[in-house]
């Protein structure tokens, strides 16, 4: 029985992670997006470095 609440126990704590994994992920896309904005206006060479940045981002 206590095993079984072990278990709970860290199946919530495994939940906690992924909500705070998917919480950091979307704050660094949005990071990403606000770099994107200001380096398209200065120039297109940065852009592509950016871009693909925010492509490994999203393997992760």
């Amino acid at each position: 029985d206590s095993l079984n609440n072990n278990i709970g126990s860290l199946n919530n704590n495994v939940g906690s992670l992924n909500n705070i994994i998917d919480s950091l992920k979307k704050k660094l896309n949005k990071q990403i997006k606000i770099n994107e904005d200001m380096v398209n206006s200065k120039s297109w060479r940065y852009t592509k470095v950016i871009r693909k940045i925010s492509s490994i981002m999203k393997g992760l």
